[in-house]
Order: C-alpha cells, then sequence, then structure tokens
C-alpha cells in the first residue's frame, strides 16, 4: 500500500463559492479526492480554532500534496469568484475511530489481517482490541 502526503487548506471566502470552485476545478482536473473537514468531520484545529475559522468566513479542505500547486495557480488566477489562500499546511499525522461488524467468519479474518498485519508503512494502530462473539447456531 502507498501512503499518499495531504495538505490542511484554508481558503477564504463564500464557502458556497469555495466548494463550487473547489469541485469544478478537481472534476476538470481528473483528481478523485478532495475532503471537506466540514463535511467529512475532519477536526483540524480544535474547538476554538475551528470557530476563529467560521468567523473569519474560511473554508477548510484536505488535499493531496500532488494536487495543491495547480490548485493554488488556479485560486490565484480566478477573477469571477473572490476567495484566496489563507494558509496551507503539510499534515504530519492523522486519527480515527473505527469499528468493524462482520457476519461471515472468513471474512472477518480477512479483516482482522489486513487491520493486524498489513497496513502501510507509518500507520498505527494504538489501542485496538478485538470483541469477538460467535453464535453457534447462526
Amino acid at each position: 500500500m502507498d501512503n499518499e502526503t495531504f495538505v490542511h487548506l484554508e481558503l477564504h471566502g463564500s464557502a458556497d463559492e469555495v466548494k463550487a470552485f473547489i469541485e469544478g476545478f478537481r472534476l476538470a482536473s481528473g483528481e478523485k479526492r478532495v475532503y471537506s473537514t466540514a463535511r467529512e468531520n475532519i477536526k483540524t484545529d480544535g474547538f476554538f480554532g475551528s470557530l476563529i475559522s467560521r468567523a473569519h468566513g474560511s473554508t477548510d479542505l484536505v488535499v493531496p500534496s500532488g494536487f495543491l500547486g495547480s490548485l493554488v495557480e488556479a485560486v490565484e488566477a480566478a477573477t469571477l469568484v473572490d476567495i484566496r489562500i489563507e494558509s496551507s499546511r503539510s499534515i504530519d499525522h492523522g486519527e480515527l475511530d473505527f469499528e468493524f461488524k462482520c457476519f461471515s467468519r472468513s471474512d472477518g479474518v480477512a479483516i482482522r489481517e489486513v487491520v493486524e498485519t498489513e497496513l502501510p508503512q507509518g500507520v498505527v494502530v494504538e489501542g485496538y482490541e478485538t470483541k469477538e462473539t460467535i453464535d453457534s447456531e447462526a
């Protein structure tokens, strides 16, 4: 598995214009992944950082590092929308909670094997606990 690097991008302007511009540019460029921190529930700066960003009219996105250069050029060249890049910074780590339920023993074994032994380089699972219940009547 390959680890792609990402950048936290803060854009200033009307949230609707920012989202429409980014989505149009993403589709035109063929990029498959741009994440809205609000829609994807990605926490970047804690509660107060989020309040400050919203108060300043900022929209936060997470974009692949390889997409950043062309996106910055497009934002700077835009004349029909009033948006600008407030900040961009590399993401050095991320955290997520996960849970899975499986009703097939063989599928459960396959999923556990990935989680326990086949993670990409640099990915660490902390606090991972398994709780397995087998229903002999199922």
